[in-house]
This record gives C-alpha cells, structure tokens and sequence, in this order.
C-alpha cells in the first residue's frame, strides 16, 4: 500500500459487526502501523464542548501491534487542531485497500490544552472482556496517557511513526524546547552501552550514561558518566552538597520520577538534580538514553548541559 493511496477503513464492534466505513488516503506506511487522512462524514456535531463540522481533516494513526488508535481532529476552515480522540481497540487489520479495527468502547479524548476525558466506560464493562483483553485494553490506555502528557504541542505527524509512548514524549520534550539534539530510533536493543554502541554502530567510549540516584531528602539525582566509567556516589553528594550519600534508584522510582523506563532514560527533560562528569565532555558528540530501551539521543555533552541545567564536577570512581 503506496501513500497518497486511498483506503476504507471499517470500525466493527466486538462481535466483528460493521459499525461505521468511511475512505481515507493514505500519508504514511511502515510495517505496523498506517497513518491517514479522513473527513468527518457526519452533520455538525457538538461533542464535549468540541465542535465537530462535517469535512473537518481528521488525521488518524493505526497500529497493527498496539491496541488503539488516534484521530487528530483538526478545524476544515483553520487547521488548528481540536483535539484527539483515541480508541482503545484491538490491533488493526489490513488487507488489500482496507483497514478494520475492533472498537472495545473505551475512548480516551484529550483538549488542546492537556485536559482528557475518559469516556464509555460503562460501555466496555458491559462488553466484559476476557483477563488477557482487559490487561491489554489497561495498557493501552496507560500508553495513551503517557503519550499525552505533555499536553499542548503535541502533533500525531511530528512523531508518527514513533509507536513506543516514551519516546514520543521525549521527541515531544526536545521539539517543545527547540533543543539541538538528534533523536535515534533503532530495530534492536540499546538498553546497555554495549548494545548501544553495536546498534549505533560507534563505541561505548561515545557514549554517556545517566545513573539516577535518590538523595537522603528523597531529591532525584542523575548522575552522568561516560560509558565505560562508574559513578562515586560519595563524589556525586560532595559535587552537589548533599546531606548524606545518595542510594541507586529502583526500576519502580526512576520509572514513576523520570516518566521514563531503565535502559531508556535520557540526559534531560524531567525535573531532578543533574551533574555531569567532566569527562563526559572529552568527545564532542555523544550518544544517550532516548526514552526507550530502542532509542537514543545524539547530541553536543554541552547542549545537554544546557538542557538539564546541571553542573559538571569530577563524579566518577
């Protein structure tokens, strides 16, 4: 299937019955997911607090392996963006010209402004799913949470054919903040340096590593050291005058304080006290966590300084 190709896409409810068909063309195809462009084929609507008009350009965002989608409704006069409406649904199915989706009820819909709704679930109980849908559906809607939380300034085209959350908030993060840094997006794992450094094929001697730690005060602290070095945690309380030795974060609290997974954890970009080795300045590109543990950031050490707002002390063993 070619862009600008066009497409039928056909909503069914959870019997596999048609609901809804309208045509659409295609802008954008990879391998598991497809994005499009379709018009709102229904009289004007007002739709919490949302005026819908008939025409208006929805672009629309469908995954093959993740279960939703998501509309970006924008204004037929304007083009400014309404809002999106995302459908938690079974992976979508192509064949030939068109897409079919199985809609589970459970809509998220997200404001220009942040704000989101979370709507019809009475609809999806009533459905009552088996475990494994309803651990599926759970975790759709999470991943579109996280993915609008960043609220205002998200565009479903700036990180199509971004699938992971993640990293769509970080790309988000750094478009937002007009930081010069180089986003990398890889098919295998870049969890550790090594595997980073074969994915992007350069050396772990490119790379820096952002080590997060907890403060006795209970302060996020990241730590940043080259690749190959270790971090002193006794230097790191020192470089920032800390009261006490600060403790190596679990999975859990990097997760719930940095918005971001092990092994995907960026340089900047979430609220904590950063310090950057002085060595992590030796190469004048560097590569780090890119939201995702497939992903990294490649940038100037001294833009990422910028970023986080750190200081650089001498913090490795």
């Amino acid at each position: 299937m070619q862009s600008n190709s066009d497409i039928v896409i056909i909503k069914q409810n959870i019997h596999g019955q048609e609901t809804w068909r309208y045509a659409g063309q295609v802008l954008q195809r990879i391998p598991d997911a497809l994005l499009i462009e379709a018009h709102f084929n229904r009289e004007d609507t007002l739709f919490q607090g949302i005026l819908l008009k008939k025409g208006d350009p929805f672009i629309e965002a469908y995954y093959t392996q993740r279960w939703f989608n998501i509309f970006e409704m924008h204004d037929r006069e304007s083009g400014l963006v309404k809002g999106w409406y995302c459908n938690v649904t079974r992976p979508a199915v192509l064949a030939d010209r068109t897409l079919s989706y199985i809609d589970l009820a459970l809509d998220l819909l997200v404001y220009p402004d942040g704000r989101w709704l979370l709507l019809d679930e009475d609809e999806y109980e009533a459905l009552q799913v088996s475990t494994e849908v309803h651990k599926q559906a759970q975790a759709a809607l999470e991943a579109l949470k996280h993915m609008f939380s960043l609220g205002a300034g998200f565009r479903l085209e700036q990180v199509f054919p971004v699938t992971d959350p993640y990293e769509a908030r970080l790309k988000m993060t750094i478009a937002e903040h007009g930081w010069p840094v180089e986003h990398l997006t890889f098919d295998r794992s870049t969890h550790s340096v090594a595997e980073a450094a074969q994915a992007a094929g350069v050396t772990p001697q490119d790379f820096v590593k952002n080590i997060c730690l907890i403060a006795p005060d209970g302060r996020l602290v990241v730590a940043i050291v080259k690749g190959e070095d270790r971090v002193s945690p006794t230097n790191v309380a020192e470089a920032l005058g800390l009261d006490g030795t600060p403790r190596l974060a679990t999975a859990e609290e990097i997760l719930a304080r940095t918005g971001y997974p092990v092994g995907g954890t960026p340089s900047f970009g979430f609220d904590a006290l950063f310090v950057m080795d002085e060595r992590a300045f030796e190469k004048p590109l560097v590569y780090t966590g890119g939201g995702s543990p497939t992903a990294l950031v490649r940038a100037d050490p001294h833009e990422l300084l910028r970023a986080n707002g750190g200081l650089i002390a001498s913090i490795h063993k």
